[in-house]
């Protein structure tokens, strides 16, 4: 491994802040095991989230690593900041792998993250020689679990990213995770067989990372596969892989600088690898800055540390209460603002324009959740959301209040009643009218927060996703999506409302695309494309064919 010659000084620095933040993450933490241990465990059965806990383990060896430059301090540290790093990783690597085999999963949970484990072991593999010589044995069977472990699982996880429909954006900024394994195995395969020139196996593996780590650079440009969404941690998973790669950049570029190894490759490659190594710190650089950048931001914000958002094929149902929840309040205040009298007319078809569309999209919703979701949840959940239940009979009251609603239109449109004649018997059927709307929104959002803390797998949601499609006819289909792309506002929301419907049923991508085009304006539907290029029909500019 090549260290700098001089300035570590400032290398001190920045290690002793990584120390700080350590112990107060840390602090933090185990102070959420003793007061929330139910989160904590939901954590740790978590498909993802279980895989980083390996990540404080290889903070500690990391900070063994640079521990041993330290002048100022013992090497007893170092050791002891190595085996409370490497030996729990290693035991919780091989049960995570035992718990992958016992336990029974669906596909759709493999992800990139499974691959943390055999990269902290090689890690440690990469650290143990440079805290003490006498590890070297320990350092070669953490590369043998290491090795084993990311050969087998990176086919794994490049099968299911091809496969996958990537639908959660926070998912796909895992991938980056591949860069890390060959670049580590590179340079833990140098420490510990103490070679001080470059090999062919040190090639194949260097190269191995550098490859990969164009091949995503290509997918966030031009593919765009990378780009869209908003903040979110898992973006610091390009950051250590990229800082990984640049750091075997320089550890292959320094075995060039000999001699003997310029006289056997020529110039050329030390030219080469200088450039790659420049580039590599520039990009893992500015990737860092610009995390810590957006994290401030989102602290500041208040975006992180809070509960994230769960997102899967039935997360349509939840959008669409977002819709509501949009649309609602606005109806509620067009409707106030209806006067009595013949000059309240005009307001008044507005506003009945707007409940029609609101009554159109209730009865869908109303439809997919009493013919199909209600149904089935009510074999997981008995009495909870069937017939015997509060949730299921709600309907049967928006219902009543939609008649009552529809009543007081009809009257108020269908008569002279906003003549001047009739003004007092106008205003008591106004006020009826908008006591009947302010109730009908009120015991809406009160049924849309009594029914959004179910559960089901995720085999459940495609397939219930799937059948609530297919209980709608394609004109009211049309014209429900139409009203939620122009209820919510979020154009994320927006997104993420198809991206349910083609996450259930990728092979109808370009039907729901096809259906949104005709009933949404063009900037909403560029923004729509860009985002999900799947959804573009025949015949439109962004149309790739599909296989």
């Amino acid at each position: 491994m090549i260290w700098p010659k001089s300035g570590f000084q400032n290398v001190q620095v920045l290690a002793w802040t990584g120390v700080a933040l350590q112990a107060i993450l840390g602090t933090l933490y185990f102070t959420k095991c003793a007061l929330y241990p139910k989160k904590v465990r939901k954590e740790w059965c978590h498909p993802i989230k279980h895989n980083l806990f390996a990540v404080p383990f290889i903070s500690f060896i990391i900070m063994s690593f640079l521990a041993t430059r330290w002048s100022s301090v013992s090497g007893d540290l170092a050791r002891a900041l190595f085996w409370i790093g490497s030996a729990p990783l290693n035991a919780l690597a091989l049960y995570t792998v035992a718990s992958w085999i016992a336990i029974r999963r669906d596909q759709e949970f493999v992800n990139p993250t499974w691959i943390l484990m055999p990269v902290g072991n090689l890690v440690g593999a990469m650290a143990a020689r440079v805290v003490d010589g006498d590890y070297v044995e320990w350092g070669w069977y953490l590369f043998g679990v290491g090795a084993l472990l990311w050969l087998a699982l990176w086919p794994i996880t490049f099968f299911m990213s091809i496969d996958n429909h990537h639908s959660d954006p926070n998912r796909r900024n895992f991938y980056g995770i591949w860069v890390a394994p060959p670049a580590v195995a590179m340079m833990a395969y140098s420490n510990l067989s103490g070679l001080s020139s470059i090999d062919n196996v040190q090639r194949i593996l260097f190269y191995a990372s550098l490859s990969m780590a164009i091949v995503l650079a290509m997918s966030t440009w031009p593919l765009n596969f990378f780009v869209g969404g908003k903040f979110d941690m898992s973006l610091f998973a390009f950051a250590f892989p990229l800082d990984v790669l640049a750091s075997a950049a320089i550890t292959v570029y320094g075995y060039t600088q000999t001699d003997t190894m310029q006289a056997r490759i020529g110039k050329y490659l030390p030219q080469g690898l200088w450039v790659i190594s420049i580039v590599a710190i520039t990009v893992a650089s500015m990737v860092n800055a610009v995390n810590v950048l957006l994290l401030l931001g989102a602290v500041k914000g208040k975006h992180v540390f809070t509960p994230e958002a769960k997102f899967s094929p039935m997360s349509f149902t939840k959008l669409t209460h977002e819709a509501f929840r949009e649309a609602l309040p606005r109806l509620e205040k067009l409707a106030a603002q209806v006067k009595p009298g013949a000059a309240g007319a005009s307001k008044l078809r507005e506003v009945a324009s707007a409940w029609e569309a609101i009554s159109k999209a209730h009865d869908v919703h109303s439809r997919h959740e009493d013919e199909v979701i209600f149904p089935t949840l009510e074999t997981y959940f008995p009495g909870q959301v069937g017939e015997t239940s509060t949730v299921g009979d709600d309907h049967k009251e928006h219902e009543e209040l939609i008649h009552a609603v529809e009543s007081g239109l009809n009257s108020l449109l269908g008569s002279d009643g906003l003549g001047k004649k009739n003004e007092a018997i106008s205003a008591n059927l106004l006020d009826k009218l908008k006591a009947n709307i302010r109730k009908f929104g009120k015991e809406v959002r009160e049924h849309m927060d009594n029914e959004e803390h179910f559960y089901s797998t995720p085999v459940t949601r495609k397939d219930l996703a799937r059948r609530s499609w297919d209980v709608t006819p394609n004109p009211e289909m049309s014209e429900f999506l139409r009203w939620v792309m122009s209820s919510l506002r979020i154009r994320g929301q927006r997104t993420k409302f198809l991206k349910t419907w083609v996450w259930a049923m990728p092979e109808r991508a370009q039907l729901v695309g096809l259906m949104v085009y005709r009933v949404v304006d063009d900037v909403t539907w560029v923004q729509l494309a860009y985002d999900l290029p799947e959804i573009v029909p025949r015949g439109l500019p962004g149309y790739s064919r599909s296989f």
